[in-house]
């Protein structure tokens, strides 16, 4: 669904002016998201932003969102990123139109212009057609004849049972009558691929699709959208057993609802890609591939990468997942574009809990989320290739997380160089002794127009950002890196200990902070509730 923009106010700067923005577009909207793109002119010194805020259309009141993110095309090889300033509103209401104001200033030029503008959050899927026909199902056979015949409005209900086999669905519902896929027992309702070892146990091809209240066992893919070009896939309430890929796709589709659902696979910690060189590295929780999809309350373990968004990707939405164990990542960002968001996760028992290897632009904001137990690095700023063909990472921005490693507080090892990303009011925790003592940061990759500030490191010990080291937190604040940074005295957090290895399964963990944590710091803040992690 692409989202109409409504221009509602231009002030416009001096006619001097050098800088210059052109007209606003959106991304395509979620139900909890918003992504601008505001396109920016003659601004050689890349000092133009934008602030801004935000309120819905019946609230009188105005809340400040974060500053668009400057995108340096110049960094992005392998194309796609654009002059321009990006950036998101997250957490919104879903079906909600908004009064979004920019405020764009450049101080050579003078430019000084208000945009307003309305942008509207998509609806969460609905639950039943506008027109319903019931089509119950107790076996096999009724079942493909129900699915080769389906139509818009089609509701398929599955008695409880055991229907053995692999299902197609060619069919394509609308977005008012979608063709929906429901089982009358999420538990006792299933879909058995008989360990097929080549198969989808369940695949569709349509768009405006959903699959609803079952459970997939016992095959290669679970659930695989086979569609180029499809829209509004749900997939909800779903159980995925025994599977070597969860939910995947074939190509390039749009406004997938990918939520409540819990998949579990083959791979068991502390199986993990260091291991065995990697060989289960491609084996998938959910994969989504195109724009506007929605990723949310899911519940992962025993898959190579957990969760992740393909190449390209635009305006995703990953929040409220509960990652158990990922064999290499947690969260693969890896070629995604921009305006893309991982928000208040908990991932833990991860070889690397988030890859951006590389991110294209961005912006990619990873906020609030609990990593604990990893064997390697926290944040994967790792380049795709090497030499003068590795295409770099540019436009992270890492707020208020808390990383929790047996390895090290910060560890970060690659050649390449990472580019233009804000790490800022993070809490990094490492273990009190480390194969990397004496240091408590080893980040040996290239920093180029990259910040670190206001982030909690435990326990104390020597640091290396590229190539500044330091011997001392104090003595690090006075290179310019974290001068507002916090050197924490105690191990921070209420109700963990601190780490010894990663070979031992950490169960879901609480990370609310201790009082001697200065607030702000971290993903979970002192007197306020833990997000819903998993399954609604």
């Amino acid at each position: 669904m692409r989202l109409a923009l409504s221009v509602l106010i231009a002030l416009v700067a001096p006619a001097t002016a050098a800088a210059d923005v052109g007209t606003p577009a959106l991304d395509r909207p979620t139900p909890a998201s918003i992504g601008i793109r505001l396109p920016v002119t003659g601004d050689g010194d890349r000092d133009a932003t934008a602030t801004v805020r935000y309120r819905a259309s019946d609230s009188p009141d105005w809340r400040d969102g974060p500053a668009l993110f400057r995108v340096h095309p110049e960094h992005v090889r392998a194309g796609g990123a654009a002059e321009e300033l990006a950036g998101s509103l997250f957490g919104l209401e879903p079906a909600t139109a908004y009064e979004v104001e920019l405020r764009v200033t450049e101080p050579g030029s003078g430019l000084d212009r208000t945009i307003a503008l309305i942008a509207s959050t998509a609806a969460v899927p609905r639950r039943n057609p506008a027109h319903p026909r019931r089509r119950p199902v107790c076996s096999v056979r009724a079942l493909r004849a129900a699915l080769a015949g389906a139509r818009p409005g089609d509701v398929i209900e599955l008695e409880p049972g055991v229907y053995r086999g692999s299902f197609s669905l060619q069919a394509s519902g609308t977005r008012d009558d979608p063709i929906v896929l429901r089982g009358r027992s999420r538990t006792r309702t299933v879909l058995d691929g008989r360990r097929c070892r080549d198969c989808n146990i369940l695949e569709t091809y349509g768009s405006h699709v959903h699959v609803e209240d079952l459970t997939i066992r016992h095959g290669f893919r679970g659930f695989k959208n086979q569609g180029e070009d499809t829209e509004g896939l749900a997939v909800r309430r779903v159980r995925i057993l025994d599977t070597t890929l969860g939910i995947g796709v074939r190509a390039r589709s749009f406004d997938s609802y990918l939520c409540d659902n819990v998949l579990r696979g083959r791979l068991r910690w502390p199986r993990q890609y260091a291991g065995d060189g990697g060989r289960h590295a491609s084996d998938e929780g959910i994969v989504v591939w195109g724009a506007g999809h929605t990723v949310c309350h899911n519940d992962v373990a025993g898959y190579g990468d957990a969760l992740n968004a393909g190449e390209g990707d635009r305006a995703d939405d990953f929040y409220g997942n509960e990652v158990r164990s990922a064999y290499d990542n947690g969260m693969e960002f890896d070629f995604a574009q921009g305006n893309v968001r991982l928000w208040e996760n908990r991932i833990q028992n991860a070889y690397s809990p988030i890859s951006t290897q590389p991110v294209n632009g961005g912006p990619a904001y990873i906020v609030r989320n609990v990593a604990v137990n990893m064997v390697d690095e926290p944040l994967k700023f790792h380049a795709n290739g090497e030499g003068r063909d590795a295409l770099e990472p540019s436009g992270m921005l890492v707020w208020n997380n808390t990383f929790v490693s047996p390895t090290a507080a910060l560890l970060m090892q690659t050649p390449a160089t990472a580019h233009d990303f804000d790490v800022r009011n993070n809490l990094f925790v490492g273990p009190r002794r480390s194969r990397f003592a004496p240091f408590t940061v080893v980040w040996t990759g290239g920093i180029d127009n990259g910040t670190f500030d206001g982030n909690g490191y435990w326990p104390n010990g020597e640091f290396q950002f590229g190539d500044t080291r330091a011997d001392s937190f104090a003595e690090l604040q006075q290179t310019g890196i974290e001068r507002n940074g916090t050197l924490l005295s105690e191990f921070p957090l209420k109700r963990m200990k601190p780490l010894t290895t990663w070979r031992r399964t950490v169960k879901p963990a609480d990370a609310t902070p201790k009082v001697s944590v200065p607030s702000g710091l971290g993903a979970v803040q002192r007197g306020q509730r833990e997000p819903h992690y998993g399954p609604r």
